[in-house]
């Protein structure tokens, strides 16, 4: 007999005990994944009562849901690779190594992270994976050597129980399963789970378009969670869905302390008025005498912060950080639950006439419907023409508002001028820079190309200097200096490859978080500052001039621009990271779900260091007290 045949004979002898064997893995592995589901959901169910959740609520119904659901699609997830990897024929003692490998390793993350969840109300992310290594990391989260070594041990138990119940399993059912019978059995297991999480992401996404914000606030008990949200199929078809409602502090869903303790205020002994202009992506390099002169002169007569940082490299979080004083890892919390800003709410209670201008939509950066929810109504930000009309035409609105109310009534007026922001706009003719591109495109954006480009930006921060010159000078011509308070800063900043990046929103360089700070106090002296600031230091320097009495801890991060205190480092936020900048230089790490075992280390100028964890282990007590930061004002 040919060898060919008499190798296709023992294969079609020994395919009925390789079904067998592959039917008993398949069933073993669904026991163990059934098993796992509800050790899982026991380890993670301290998730629930850490979160203050009221028992019974709505909110307390919808996080079992969810948290059941994420936690059994996490442990099916891992029992359908291990089948693939089962169906390829692996000996059974392998695919029950790693079976009982990954599952108890799956235990041992849900374990770690209620721990941090318990104590910082928030999840696994790339600050705590980088500490957790040093002695100081250990001390942040209460964890002994001895229960470490105790929960090392118990996982090792774990594995082992693990790996004897897979092999058992697989020679009791070897003979007992049908094909037919495992086959439907995972089948059902998956479409539970499947319906389970379904039911928890569409109640997720009907809640937060109809603004029920008891059961959105919840889901952030949940590791790992993405979240699904209906939100621009609903506003394409007119459904309602940017009226804010509010989550009392007392709600069985409220995640938030803000502010942390009541507060105290004395009448002050004036109320100024506040104007308050942002422009879009002013880095602080262009803040001189030759790019800007008007802004200049006047800084001549103010405060200003050589060393100023933005709390975030885009528009949401540097405002967000203005106004609330808040590091912009709070931003997702703040934006469900709409507590406003506490600035805010001080200017309505002395009666201020709020004027909130911007010359693009606040919707883009969820602006209206987070920072400004509680003055929506003051909102004017669907202005007519182009950028460089509409910059103008903020001018003129401030301008008609001081007219209208000056001496009558204390006024706040904020204005967010856009033309710095790419394409970059200015009128041709005052083009002041050259070589400056003709135009924008974003396909064109290129390294060769910088130093067109970077003239046309600033040729735009050029034409801005103009109108904040002309705010200047009506202000003066009223007489309305007297008694005003002008703050002048940039969002965020702009980056033209000095670092390798174009614009904002991708890193975290100096370029994108430098930006310039001018601060007009009426009667105070004009003078410079070179100690470190950041946007979060706004929020509570307003609210001294308004007659607050708390330290500043009981509703900020950030301190008086004015405090007497050494140089500490500064928080910057973005989309999924955030950093922790000093003179030594950048700690990134990731915040969000996809990116948490995201850490990076970068010296001063934004380069790569070699030996990160040395420097780690140097910085933990900062890391350790910016993990604090990240929970004060969680419950």
């Amino acid at each position: 007999m040919p060898a060919s045949t008499s190798t296709r004979a023992a294969a079609r002898r020994d395919a009925p005990a390789r079904a067998a064997l592959w039917t008993a893995q398949r069933a073993a592995l669904l026991w163990l994944v059934v098993v796992n589901i509800v050790l899982a959901v026991a380890n993670g169910y301290r998730y629930i009562p850490a979160s203050g959740v009221r028992p019974w609520s709505l909110a307390w119904l919808y996080a079992h849901v969810a948290l059941c659901a994420q936690l059994a699609a996490a442990t099916l997830l891992i029992g359908l690779a291990l089948l693939a990897i089962a169906g390829l024929g692996r000996a059974p003692r392998g695919v029950a190594a790693l079976a009982a490998m990954l599952f108890s390793l799956l235990q041992l993350a849900i374990a770690i992270d209620v721990r941090v969840y318990m104590l910082f109300r928030y999840h696994l992310n790339g600050l705590v994976l980088g500490i957790v290594g040093t002695p100081a990391g250990w001390q942040a989260m209460q964890i002994a050597p001895r229960e470490i070594a105790l929960v090392l041990g118990t996982t090792l138990a774990l594995a082992i129980c693990q790996y004897a119940a897979f092999r058992a399993l697989a020679r009791r059912l070897g003979d007992r399963s049908s094909a037919f019978g495992t086959r439907r059995a995972w089948l059902a297991a998956a479409a539970v789970v499947a319906l389970l999480t379904a039911a928890d992401h569409v109640a997720y996404a009907v809640s937060d378009v109809l603004n029920l914000q008891e059961i959105t606030a919840s889901a952030t008990l949940v590791p790992l969670y993405q979240p699904l949200t209906l939100r621009k199929l609903a506003r394409r078809y007119g459904v309602p869905i940017d009226r804010p409602v509010k989550i009392a502090a007392t709600s069985a869903s409220a995640t938030l302390r803000y502010p942390r303790a009541p507060l105290r205020y004395h009448d002050p002994v004036a109320r100024p008025n506040i104007v308050w202009l942002v422009v879009e992506s002013w880095r602080r390099d262009t803040f001189n005498a030759e790019n800007t002169p008007a802004i200049w002169r006047f800084g001549e007569r103010a405060q200003i912060f050589r060393r100023h940082m933005s709390g975030g490299n885009g528009t949401r979080f540097g405002i967000f950080s203005m106004f609330y004083g808040l590091h912009g890892s709070y931003w997702e919390r703040v934006r469900t639950e709409h507590p406003g800003p506490v600035l805010l709410r001080r200017l309505q209670d002395l009666g201020y006439a709020i004027q909130i201008l911007s010359s693009t939509p606040l919707d883009y950066a969820d602006l209206r419907r987070g920072v400004f929810a509680d003055v929506a109504g003051d909102i004017e930000d669907q202005l007519p023409g182009s950028v460089v009309e509409r910059d103008r035409g903020l001018a003129s609105r401030l301008d008609a508002r001081v007219a209208d109310v000056h001496g009558r009534q204390p006024f706040f007026s904020f204005l967010f001028f856009d033309a710095t922001h790419s394409p970059y706009d200015f009128p041709p003719e005052d083009t002041r820079y050259r070589p400056s591109a003709d135009t924008f495109l974003y396909q064109e954006v290129a390294p060769e190309r910088r130093t067109e480009l970077f003239n046309r930006y600033r040729n735009a921060v050029a034409f801005l200097d103009e109108v904040v010159g002309g705010i200047l000078e009506r202000l003066e011509a009223r007489g309305a200096l007297s008694d005003t308070i002008v703050l002048i800063t940039g969002d965020h900043g702009e980056e033209c490859y000095e670092h390798g990046y174009w614009g904002h929103g991708a890193a975290f360089t100096p370029e994108q978080l430098d930006v310039p700070l001018v601060l007009y106090v009426p009667g105070r002296d004009p003078a410079v500052h070179d100690g470190v600031t950041m946007h979060q230091d706004l929020a509570p320097t307003f609210l001294e001039m308004l007659g607050i009495e708390n330290v500043s801890t009981d509703y900020s991060l950030g301190r008086s621009l004015f405090a007497d205190a050494p140089d500490r480092f500064a928080v910057s936020c973005g989309w999924a990271e955030c950093a922790l900048i000093d003179g030594t230089g950048t700690v990134v790490f990731g915040t969000e779900p996809y990116n948490a075992n995201r850490i990076a280390v970068r010296d001063r100028d934004y380069r790569p260091v070699a030996d990160s964890a040395t420097l780690l282990h140097r910085r933990a007590p900062e890391l350790v007290k910016l993990m604090t930061e990240m929970s004060t004002f969680l419950r």
